[in-house]
């Protein structure tokens, strides 16, 4: 395990000497007899410590004239302690770097610049030297498709240290060719005004994202189909919604004065020393982190989790009260629920469902939009 060495003993009687190695339990490997008076014995440390002390007062030489293995090693950082210390060190450094990311490649791209995906990746705090584990991959790929209108398809990996990013741009329309209108949202349609091309729906329809609403061509007088861009305004009312629900009782926590705290310490996300006896039966709890060392290349974090004993009180809720808030908060709701703010409302109602435990206040909105813009 630690190695072998290669021993060259000298002496005379070298039958009575194997029988002693043998008697002695010596570790043999290889046993050559290059004379009457000379061996060569292939062995380990152990045994070799033990075959000095066993011939220490018997008519032999033992010289080792080859070290091989771990014993070997050890025996060159023992007279080269820096050159240990330096490997020791990279070994660490190499095993903490494997944990940041050094490359970012992107493939795939045409139209879109490649300084566009990398400010996305910036702006959600990707970039070189960011620790990998704390990387979520799929929501980068949601980032960089609802950001760059280009984007077809995309996906996001970690490969060791190097972020990959996959592009499939939409195809692009060439001047050749003729675009249609299409729906930018859902909803139902309400007015068609067509300036060219051939509507594919009436009003009433219910269309989704996506939907073509305009085809790009035209019939002539004499039947045929005619390329041509479609030109039109499309309009349509789109619908949100948004609940709140308020409780006949709520359970509010009361702290009693008395905590506890504990210290931890993480890296690259795992947890070491933590206490995982949470001292009372009812508690809230607070965390505390700080970066045990500045330079961001050893992200070791001191965490303070304090516990705080609450007493539970039960409360009873008027509606009244709270139904003022309640109608504004499911409001805010339905609001942002859409993805343009400046949508010109044409009804809004408010139903308040009572239940058992409590009142479910629902806000739904109609609104009026153009759906080709």
């Amino acid at each position: 395990m630690w190695g072998r060495l290669t021993l060259k003993i000298n002496g005379l009687n070298q039958a009575r000497l194997i029988d002693n190695l043998i008697a002695w339990k010596i570790k043999i490997y290889k046993l050559d007899k290059l004379s009457p008076s000379q061996l060569i014995l292939i062995t380990d440390k152990t045994s070799y410590i033990n075959l000095l002390g066993k011939t220490k007062n018997m008519c032999y030489t033992i010289n080792v004239e080859k070290v091989t293995g771990l014993t070997a090693l050890l025996q060159i950082f023992k007279h080269h302690i820096a050159l240990f210390v330096a490997l020791i060190l990279m070994l660490i450094g190499m095993f903490i770097a494997s944990n940041f990311i050094f490359r970012i490649d992107v493939y795939g791209i045409d139209r879109i610049d490649r300084a566009q995906v990398l400010e996305v990746l910036v702006n959600n705090d990707v970039k070189v030297g960011k620790n990998k584990n704390t990387i979520n991959t799929d929501d980068i790929e949601r980032q960089l498709y609802s950001t760059i209108d280009d984007i077809g398809l995309v996906s996001v990996i970690i490969k060791g240290t190097t972020i990959v990013v996959n592009i499939e741009e939409k195809l692009a329309f060439e001047s050749s060719q003729f675009i249609p209108v299409v729906a930018k949202s859902d909803g139902i349609i309400t007015d068609i005004v067509i300036i060219t091309g051939t509507p594919l729906v009436k009003i009433g329809d219910v269309v989704k994202k996506g939907d073509t609403l305009v085809a790009p061509y035209y019939i002539d007088g004499q039947g045929v189909q005619q390329p041509i861009t479609a030109v039109a305004e499309v309009y349509a009312t789109v619908e949100a919604s948004g609940s709140v629900d308020v409780k006949n009782e709520i359970v509010v926590n009361n702290r009693t004065g008395k905590k506890a705290s504990y210290n931890s310490f993480i890296l690259f996300g795992k947890e070491f020393l933590a206490n995982k006896q949470i001292p009372y039966e009812d508690y809230e709890v607070e965390y505390y982190d700080t970066y045990v060392a500045s330079n961001s290349w050893l992200p070791l974090i001191k965490r303070t989790t304090t516990y705080y004993e609450v007493q539970k009180t039960k409360v009873n809720v008027n509606y009244n009260d709270e139904r003022e808030e309640a109608i504004n908060k499911a409001t805010d709701i339905a609001y942002e629920s859409l993805d343009d703010d400046t949508l010109q409302i044409i009804d809004k109602k408010i139903v308040e469902s009572q239940y058992q435990d409590g009142t479910i206040v629902t806000c739904y909105l109609k609104l009026y939009k153009r759906l080709d813009i």
